[in-house]
Formats: C-alpha cells, sequence, structure tokens
C-alpha cells in the first residue's frame, strides 16, 4: 500500500504554501511585468484563460470524487441550503455595507484622503470608492474555492455542490439589485457574460467531466481501482492548481499591491471582521440552532464567509476601472481570503465535537476519542439495502456511541449512506418484537439481552475495523475488507436480495 505522503505535506503546510506563492507572484509581477500584463490580458469577458485552466484542474479532482447519488438526497436537506440563502443574501451584504462604512469612510477615513476620476469621468473620494469595491465583494458569495474548502473542511461535498448550484442562480437574480441598492446607483450595469462564464468553467465544466469519467473509470476498471489508485495519483493535483492560482492571480495585481501597502492594510481589517463575523455567524450560532451536522456546517457557513472575487474584481473594472479604489479591495479581498479561509478550515476541523454528528476522523475530535460503531452500522446499512422489501434493521449496542467515520466513508463507496444514522442502545428496543437477532462481534454476543418473542439468533465475529492503527488510507483499506465480508455473510446467511 502506498502512504500518501505528498499530499500530507501539502495539506500540513497548506498556509505555508498559499504565502509563498502570494509572494512569489507579486516578485513575478514585478520582475516581468510584460510577461503577467499578457497573460493578463488573456481573457474572455474579464475571466482569465490561465487562471480558468488552473481553477479547471484545482475543480475537477474534486468534482471527479463526488458521488452523485449523494447530490439528489443532499438536495433534499432544506436547513443547510436555508442558512447559506439566508446568510448570503439577507445578512451579508448589509453587514458588508455597514461595516466597511465605520471603517473606512469613519474610523480610517483620515488615512485615506484624496480623490480618484472614475472611468465615466466622475470625480469621488478614494474611500468611497474602497466602500464600493467592499460591497461588491459583499454581495457576491463564493461558487468554485468553496468547493475546495469544504473538500480541506471534510464537508458534505454532495451538499456544497448542491448550494454552490442554487448561489449560482441566486447570484444572476439578486447581484445586480442588491448592487444598485448599496451602491446608491440607480442602473448598475452586471457583467452577465462573466457571471455565466464564470460559473460554467469554475463549476459546469469540472462537474460534467467529473461525472463522466468518473462513471467510465468505475464501469471500466471498478470501484476499487478508482478509489486507490486514480484518486491517488490525482489528489495532489488540486491543491499544486490553487497554488499555480495564486502565483498567476497575484503576479497580475503584484505592481498595485506593492505601491499600496498601508492602503491595503487599513481596506483588509473590515474584510476580515466581516469574514469573521459572518462565518461566527452561521457556523456557532445559526447552525448549531438549526442542529446541523458537522458535515453540512461547515460547508453552509465556508459559503458565506469567502467571497466570488472573480466577478467582484470583474465589476469592479466595469463600472469604476481596473485601476480605480473599488479595484483595488476587490484585490485584497483576494489577498487575504486564502489564508483566512485555510484559517476558518482549521477551525472547523477543531471544534467539530461542538455538532451532534461530527464523524471526523481526526484525533482532536473529542466526539471520536471514543470508539465509534462500525461493525454494526455497516451492518444494518447493508441489510436494509440488500432486503428492504423483506426486512427492517436496526443496529443497536450495549455501549452505544458516534457513527465512526471511516464506516461511514466505506458504506458509501457502494452506494449506501449511513452518515445520518445514530448509534443506539439496546434498551430502546427491548419490548419490540423482532424475527432475528444478530450480533457481529463475540462482546456483543456475550453481553446482548435476551428479546423475547425472537425466533432465531445469527452470530458472527468480525474484526473490529476501528482498533486498526495506521494512514487514513490503510485505514479506509480495512474498513473496506470488514465491510464486504459482512456483505458475504448476510449473503450467505440471508439469501441474495433477489431470491
Amino acid at each position: 500500500m502506498k502512504k500518501t505522503k505528498g499530499l500530507s505535506v501539502f495539506e500540513k503546510y497548506l498556509t505555508l504554501w498559499v504565502l509563498l506563492c502570494i509572494g512569489a507572484g507579486i516578485f513575478l509581477g514585478k520582475l516581468a511585468p510584460t510577461l503577467s500584463s499578457k497573460l493578463d490580458s488573456l481573457s474572455v469577458y474579464e475571466v482569465s484563460i490561465p487562471i480558468a485552466v488552473c481553477l479547471f484542474f484545482m475543480m475537477y479532482p474534486i468534482m471527479v470524487k463526488i458521488d452523485f447519488a449523494k447530490v439528489l438526497s443532499a438536495a433534499r436537506t432544506p436547513k443547510p441550503v436555508a442558512l447559506t440563502l439566508f446568510i448570503n443574501w439577507a445578512i451579508k451584504p448589509f453587514t458588508m455595507f455597514l461595516i466597511a462604512w465605520f471603517f473606512l469612510g469613519y474610523l480610517f477615513k483620515d488615512f485615506l484622503p484624496g480623490t480618484e476620476t472614475l472611468k465615466n469621468g466622475q470625480e469621488v473620494e478614494l474611500w468611497r470608492s474602497y466602500i464600493s469595491g467592499a460591497i461588491l465583494l459583499g454581495i457576491a458569495p463564493c461558487t468554485a474555492m468553496v468547493l475546495m474548502w469544504s473538500y480541506l473542511a471534510k464537508g458534505n461535498q454532495g451538499l456544497t455542490l448542491v448550494m454552490v448550484a442554487i448561489n449560482s442562480l441566486t447570484m444572476l437574480i439578486l447581484y445586480a439589485p442588491l448592487g444598485g441598492f448599496l451602491l446608491g446607483v440607480n442602473a448598475m450595469p452586471i457583467p452577465w457574460q462573466t457571471i455565466l462564464l464564470s460559473v460554467a468553467i469554475y463549476v459546469a465544466l469540472p462537474l460534467v467531466a467529473g461525472y463522466f469519467s468518473r462513471k467510465w473509470i468505475i464501469k471500466s476498471k471498478g470501484l476499487e481501482w478508482f478509489n486507490e489508485k486514480f484518486l491517488y495519483c490525482l489528489t495532489p493535483i488540486s491543491i499544486i492548481a490553487l497554488l499555480t492560482t495564486l502565483v498567476l492571480l497575484f503576479s497580475f495585481k503584484g505592481e498595485i499591491i506593492a505601491k499600496n501597502p498601508l492602503t491595503i492594510l487599513w481596506i483588509s481589517i473590515p474584510l476580515f471582521i466581516q469574514t469573521i463575523f459572518i462565518f461566527s455567524l452561521g457556523y456557532f450560532v445559526l447552525a448549531r440552532l438549526l442542529r446541523l451536522s458537522y458535515h453540512d456546517a461547515a460547508p453552509s457557513a465556508i459559503i458565506g464567509a469567502s467571497n466570488h472575487f472573480e466577478v467582484a474584481i470583474a465589476t469592479a473594472a466595469m463600472l469604476f476601472g481596473l485601476s480605480s479604489g473599488a479595484a483595488l479591495a476587490t484585490v485584497v479581498g483576494v489577498l487575504i481570503e486564502v489564508p483566512l479561509m485555510l484559517m476558518l478550515v482549521s477551525i472547523c476541523k477543531k471544534t467539530c465535537f461542538m455538532f451532534k454528528e461530527c464523524n471526523l476522523p481526526l484525533p482532536q475530535c473529542k466526539i471520536n476519542q471514543s470508539i465509534p460503531s462500525a461493525r454494526s452500522q455497516m451492518a444494518e446499512g447493508l441489510l436494509n439495502a440488500l432486503y428492504r422489501n423483506k426486512y427492517e434493521a436496526f443496529s443497536a449496542g450495549t455501549k452505544p456511541s458516534t457513527v465512526n467515520p471511516y464506516a461511514i466513508n466505506a458504506m458509501a463507496e457502494i452506494g449506501i449512506d449511513i452518515s445520518r444514522n445514530r448509534s443506539k442502545g439496546v434498551d430502546e428496543f427491548q419490548g419490540i418484537t423482532f424475527y432475528y437477532v444478530v450480533t457481529v462481534c463475540d462482546n456483543a454476543k456475550a453481553t446482548c439481552p435476551f428479546f423475547p418473542g425472537a425466533e432465531e439468533y445469527r452470530h458472527k465475529s468480525f474484526d473490529d475495523p476501528s482498533d486498526f492503527n495506521g494512514t487514513e488510507d490503510e485505514k479506509l483499506i480495512c474498513f473496506r475488507r470488514v465491510r464486504d465480508e459482512i456483505k458475504d455473510w448476510l449473503i450467505k446467511t440471508f439469501g441474495r436480495k433477489d431470491e
């Protein structure tokens, strides 16, 4: 078994790589401004082609991992979708305006003197232009990059994809009226081509490619080869593409950033506060009030906290000019977004224990410091999937705990979702008549209470995969083995599902 050493180095030191790539991009922009200008000029409707290529390779490895059957079930989960819509469109634009106005239009106003002439010939104070750029960031929820953040946070990728699609459609409807209202412009020109093209490149194209390539590879090579060979080679590409994107992006805007260090500091403060506030409201307050699982809460909050900087930059350039204060403010949004979002991803993973359903295979997760339920949960899922028209199975234990995240992943690979299962105590089923009582470990057989009315007891002890020590990939292989052993025994014991 190969160990994913390259990926672990990338993920462990990702913040360092990001900062180095930002510095490399700024240095490249200063060292070779002609090259950067030529690359930056390769665009269609303000969408940079070099960055679009990098973003495709960043998104494709994420998309191809998605079990698209889960998207339909995720779409039937209204609470996380409602949360992200509420945060993105009822809260975030207005808090961005208020926070930007307080800091840039009041607290830091004396540090931002001067005026500028916009592309339409109008002369405005610089601080007003900076506020306009902040507003354009606040009304553009992230669509593409959030899939990367959700992936790093171990969020529900199927649900994230649904929320990205809904936010993309909502942005087409609400971006112009919200922008017009907050900017005080009666008829705000919106780059519809930019929005549609960016959604097509950053979401639709890798989504379609991921769906069909996943389907073809699994059909021709099998699920095991797909998981253990294809994904092993593909996974680092996402992070490499992200870092390449940063080098390109900051090489395009490096000269602007180098010339305005203090101005960038003043602009970054309200953007930082806004991001932390929106994330905290969504993650620590609203997601817990709605009793969301960690896997749903993390992407719901991250979507609200992050911004679609491509659309914001394009809009600022069209409205006010690429050299305007508004455009500079949107570039500052890019400058702080990646390190800040990586920090929020880390916060999510370290506070996952705050949610009732966590399922992160991490030692810092207090929920997972107990021994999570695995074998009986997999057996329940398999029985209900194989014999749904004949039997109804329930998992229970003498010491109920959380559902093991590796068991969830192993079952998801064969199309069975046990992520919403909960570990139950046998006391919950006292007084209920069962036809079969099935035990899958010797300890359960020894301690399982007597169920009056049960006609048959079936027992087979399987290795406990929770006891296995190794890398995450090695643990998952162990869970797959036990899963398949349980499945084979169930079919041998109860007959094939079509019998």
